[in-house]
Order: C-alpha cells, then sequence, then structure tokens
C-alpha cells in the first residue's frame, strides 16, 4: 500500500521577505531622485564682526543671504547673534552674512558657510527623501540598527522611526 506524502507549505524567512520587500521598493523607485520638503526652521546665528573696523559708520542691523536672497535681517547692530525664522527647503544650502551700515551701504558679504536642513521623513540627514530613507527605516523596523540613522526623520513625534516613517517615506519619494 502506498501512502501520500503530506505537502507541506514552504514559508519565506523574514529575512527573505525584507529582501522581497526591498527589492520591490527598489524596482518601484529606482528612477525617484529624491524630493526636498519645505520646512520652517529657526536658525540661531552666532557670528563675530569688528565694528571698529570702519571707523566713521555704526552697524545698525545683519542681513541672512541665502543665494543672494535676504532671508533674514536683524534689528540691531551690536550683537554678534540672532534668531532667524526661515521657510527653507531641505537639503545642503549656504548662507552669507552682511553688515548694514547707518549710512545705508552694506558691507562685503562673509564666506559662505554650509548647512544642511532635514525635515521630516528624512532618516539618513542628506536633506533628501528618497528610496535610501525608505530602505534605512525599513532596517530599523526589524533591528538591523543601520549606520547614519537620524530622529530628526521622525514624522509622528514619538522620537522613534518606524511604521508611520516608511509610510511617510514611500509618499514623499513618489
Amino acid at each position: 500500500m502506498i501512502k501520500p506524502i503530506k505537502k507541506r507549505q514552504i514559508l519565506p524567512s523574514v529575512k527573505t521577505s525584507l529582501f522581497l520587500l526591498i527589492a520591490t521598493v527598489f524596482c518601484l523607485f529606482m528612477a525617484a531622485s529624491g524630493n526636498a520638503v519645505v520646512v520652517e526652521e529657526e536658525l540661531q546665528i552666532d557670528f563675530s564682526f569688528d565694528t571698529e573696523a570702519i571707523p566713521d559708520k555704526d552697524v545698525i542691523s545683519y542681513r541672512l543671504y541665502e543665494e543672494d536672497i535676504i532671508v533674514c535681517e536683524s534689528n540691531e547692530g551690536q550683537t554678534e547673534s540672532f534668531l532667524c525664522d526661515v521657510t527653507i527647503e531641505t537639503g545642503n544650502c549656504e548662507f552669507t552674512l552682511s553688515a548694514v551700515y547707518d549710512d545705508g551701504s552694506e558691507s562685503p558679504r562673509s564666506a559662505p558657510f554650509p548647512f544642511t536642513i532635514t525635515g521630516p521623513g528624512d532618516i539618513n540627514g542628506d536633506g533628501l527623501i528618497d528610496l535610501k530613507d525608505i530602505i534605512i527605516s525599513l532596517q530599523v523596523l526589524i533591528n538591523l540598527n543601520p549606520q547614519g540613522t537620524t530622529t530628526q526623520g521622525d514624522v509622528n513625534g514619538d522620537g522613534k522611526i518606524g511604521f508611520e516613517e516608511v509610510l511617510y517615506c514611500l509618499n514623499e519619494a513618489t
């Protein structure tokens, strides 16, 4: 007598499932280059300026520029720090600073200083929401603890990278 052999269903492992998910995401978003997001930030500008360099003029304010556009102006001349509320795209940018004198003239701008603005969903802190953020957030979900993860990419305010961040990244990267 011949007995039938029980068929066992073979389930993929968690690693295999994750690999398939990542491969699918990669294929879907291979053409996506990443999206910048507009965020509102409060920047504290700390600097030093020799107000005695031009003896016949008094500094009345300072101007902060991003790529030739004034994004903020202080209301004090005798300061070495001021706050700026700016609306800016996430990513890498360069700022310059100049002094405004009491006669209306302006000093030459400072050397540019680079700055990276990160926003929600920017898990790796490069200023973009792209495939890298999706992959890293998926790795965090399964406790792989990838390098280069920042909680500044937190979307829902819980201080963690979780499922909400994965969904946000998927939505923003498309």
